[in-house]
């Protein structure tokens, strides 16, 4: 965080009311404080990397670059930035690809301010987030198919012991010093299965562990 020790967030939005709702919305919430602006996916590259913000908060369908090549570009770059993908495109597509991207919460632009900054607090404890239009649209893609039901291709053995919890636990939002401490391990063990099982499905993407569990069928969105 920055030297005050508030949050700092950087918006990215083409629209200048979607921008002022935001900065209104976050007005007064204690320990964050909007850093910086950008109008298009280029210019949150630019200014991610010359602001390094704690949290970028970013609209999906920008100019120049939008908000799924930003995100891959940012965690790319800028790994520890956390982003929120904030769209009023409830189309669950949108959702996927910035899911694959990287993104860390998932909301839609009518959403309180109250779910807003626990969003923001969510990402930074590492825990995804998705507000109900968002669960609702994942459980719809995996009714419709669209992600698949590939838990029969998962062979009996696939998890070690603690790793199956520890990935509906994640899926849950729950923290690691939460989940260490309901499976009554130690933190850093939690960690190490954390990172055995990005390892597994090939990402160093917190959120991609929920999509691979949504995917397999091993958890729903809604429960």
């Amino acid at each position: 965080m920055g030297g005050t020790g508030n949050i700092r967030l950087l918006i990215a939005d083409d629209q200048p009311e979607c921008i002022d709702a935001l900065q209104l919305a976050l007005k007064g919430r204690p320990g964050i404080e909007v850093c910086g602006i950008a109008t298009n996916g280029t210019e949150l590259i630019i200014k991610t990397g010359r602001l390094l913000p704690d949290v970028v908060i970013t609209d999906i369908k920008m100019p120049f670059t939008d908000g799924v090549q930003a995100t891959v570009a940012i965690k790319e770059i800028h790994s520890a930035v956390k982003v929120i993908a904030l769209t009023q495109f409830k189309a669950e597509s949108y959702l996927v690809s910035m899911m694959q991207s990287g993104a860390d919460a998932f909301l839609v632009k009518d959403v309180s301010s109250k779910t807003l900054e626990l969003a923001i607090h969510s990402v930074l404890e590492d825990k995804p987030f998705f507000c109900e239009t968002t669960n609702r649209n994942l459980l719809s893609l995996l009714q419709q198919g669209k992600l698949g039901n590939k838990s029969k291709d998962l062979p009996p053995d696939y998890f070690a012991p603690n790793e199956k919890e520890i990935l509906l636990l994640i899926c849950e939002a729950k923290t690691s010093n939460e989940i260490a401490t309901e499976l009554r391990l130690s933190y850093n063990t939690v960690i190490k299965y954390r990172q055995r099982l990005m390892e597994k499905i090939g990402s160093k993407k917190s959120t991609h562990l929920v999509l691979f569990a949504v995917e397999h069928g091993l958890f729903n969105p809604t429960d």
